[in-house]
Order: C-alpha cells, then sequence, then structure tokens
C-alpha cells in the first residue's frame, strides 16, 4: 500500500500495529491534519474494498481508524489554537463523520452489536459540538475585530468632532 508508506512518513515514526497502522502517542504527533486524511483516506479506500470483496476485516481496519480519528481531533480541538491547518482539518470533519457513521450502521447491520450504534450516535454528537466550538471562536474573533472597528470609528469620528469644535 502506497497509503501506509503516505502513513509512516506522517506520522513521524511512531509505531504501526498490524493493519500498518500508527499506533498513537497523541503528544508527538506534530502533524495531525495531515495523518487524519491518511486515515480517511485509507479507511475509504478498505470500505470500498469491503463492498468488492465483503471482508469485514476491512470494515473493523476502518472502525479502528475512525477512532484514532476522533483521538487526533479531540487532540487537535483541545490543544490548538484556531490556526489555518486545524481549521482545514475542522472543515473536513462532516467527511470523515459521515463516512465513519456510514461504517458503523454497516457494522451494526452485518454484526448486530449494539456498540456500533452507540459509536455512530457519539461521532454524531462530537461533531456537532467541535462544529459548535468552531463557530463560537469565530464569533469572538468576529466581536474582536468589530470591536476595534468600532472602537477606531469612534476615535475617527471623536477627533473630526474635537477638530470641528476647535475651529
Amino acid at each position: 500500500y502506497n497509503i501506509n508508506q503516505a502513513m509512516l512518513l506522517v506520522s513521524s515514526g511512531l509505531k504501526t500495529d498490524g493493519d500498518q497502522n500508527p499506533i498513537l502517542n497523541v503528544k508527538s504527533i506534530s502533524n495531525s491534519g495531515q495523518l487524519i486524511r491518511q486515515l480517511y483516506l485509507k479507511s475509504k479506500i478498505l470500505t470500498e474494498r469491503y463492498h468488492f470483496d465483503k471482508k469485514i476485516e476491512n470494515l473493523n481496519i476502518c472502525v479502528s481508524n475512525y477512532k484514532k480519528i476522533d483521538t487526533l481531533v479531540e487532540n487537535l480541538v483541545h490543544t490548538a489554537a484556531f490556526d489555518q491547518s486545524v481549521i482545514k482539518t475542522l472543515e473536513n470533519l462532516p467527511d470523515y463523520t459521515d463516512q465513519a457513521i456510514k461504517t458503523f450502521i454497516l457494522m451494526y447491520h452485518l454484526s448486530n452489536n449494539v456498540e456500533y450504534l452507540q459509536l455512530s450516535f457519539e461521532f454524531s454528537s462530537k461533531s456537532k459540538s467541535i462544529a459548535l466550538k468552531k463557530l463560537a471562536e469565530n464569533n469572538r474573533k468576529f466581536d474582536r475585530a468589530t470591536n476595534e472597528n468600532l472602537k477606531s470609528e469612534y476615535i475617527k469620528l471623536s477627533n473630526e468632532l474635537n477638530d470641528i469644535q476647535n475651529k
């Protein structure tokens, strides 16, 4: 797999599990966004492969990958400022979450294991929570920018009023 080689490069020398996925030590990952993307792409490939060969192992690897993505996203949200790389990763979160939920529901139908329904609910809830946090952060930035603009405009108008009064 070329995707396995890409993940090894992106994961900064982390040890791998039997599926050639990195074993996460979240504190040591400097490029989580890229690793999230690689895990997502591998899961998409394995899902397509499942539809072709019906080997449930492919879906089991996907479930593991989505759990790792979830861990990486939580780490990004809780520890990082919302810089461009984090924003880009979070913009793609609905795609990752939708695919994960579809996989969990498929696994539920194949196994009748309620754990997969629980996982789909948790992912849906977390995705909404992260979206709300992102919205709140953007609103704070907008409010700060708006307040600065209003403050600048107020100072400008005050100075113009003082100039007019002094004439």
